[in-house]
C-alpha cells in the first residue's frame, strides 16, 4: 500500500506544480546540468543457486550530470540505486551509466532516456559484507517543471537491469550469477 501512496502524493504534487508554473513556456535545461533526488524503488533479483528472489521494496536514490548537445538532446552521466536497511542488514543495487536524454517535444520538458555502463551490488549476507559489479542498461522518461529561473523540478521514472556476475566477499565467491533489476519512481531538483 505504501507505494501506491508515494505514487499518488508524487503525482499530486507534479499536477499542482505543472498548474503553478503553466504561465511559463516549458523550457529544458542547457548547458552543463545536475540533478539528484529520492523516492521509491521496487528490486528483483535471481541468482544460480536461489533462483528468483521476490521483488523487495526500498529508497531510490539518484544523481545526474551532464551538458546539452542540442536544444532536444542532453548526455550526461546517471547514478540510479535501490537502497535497504532492515534488521542490521542492508543492500545497495545501483547502475551508473553513460545516458542520453531526447526531449522528443519541442514545446515541453518531457524527456526520454537509455543508457549503458556500470552495475554494481553491495550488502550484507549471512553477517558478511559482500560486492559484485557487471553490466547494467537503464532506460526510463522525465519530466522538467520549471519553478524558477535555473531550478527546475523533475519527477521520473526508469528501470535499471544489471548482470552482476559473482558476489563475493574479498575474494571468496558468495553467489553465482546474480542478476538485479529495479524500477524507481523519483522526484529530483534540476539546477542548471
Amino acid at each position: 500500500m505504501r507505494p501506491l501512496l508515494g505514487i499518488a502524493v508524487l503525482g499530486s504534487l507534479t499536477i499542482g506544480v505543472a498548474a503553478t508554473g503553466e504561465a511559463q513556456a516549458p523550457t529544458r535545461p542547457q548547458g552543463f546540468w545536475i540533478a539528484f533526488g529520492f523516492g521509491y524503488s521496487s528490486l528483483g533479483a535471481s541468482c544460480d543457486q536461489c533462483g528468483s528472489i521476490s521483488r523487495t521494496d526500498g529508497v531510490a536514490g539518484q544523481v545526474r550530470l551532464g551538458t546539452a548537445l542540442s536544444h532536444s538532446l542532453l548526455v550526461g552521466a546517471d547514478v540510479e540505486s535501490f537502497n535497504k536497511t532492515e534488521g542490521g542488514k542492508w543492500a545497495k543495487s545501483a547502475n551508473w551509466a553513460a545516458a542520453l536524454y531526447w526531449y522528443p517535444l519541442e514545446s515541453a520538458g518531457l524527456y526520454v532516456k537509455g543508457g549503458a555502463g556500470l552495475a554494481t551490488f553491495n550488502g550484507t549476507v549471512s553477517g558478511y559484507s559482500v560486492s559484485g559489479t557487471g553490466v547494467g542498461v537503464t532506460g526510463g522518461l522525465g519530466y522538467d517543471i520549471r519553478l524558477t529561473r535555473g531550478f527546475w523540478l523533475t519527477p521520473t521514472a526508469s528501470y535499471f537491469y544489471g548482470s552482476v556476475g559473482d558476489i563475493n566477499t574479498g575474494s571468496v565467491g558468495v553467489i553465482k550469477g546474480w542478476k538485479q533489476n529495479a524500477f524507481n519512481l523519483a522526484l529530483d531538483v534540476t539546477f542548471p
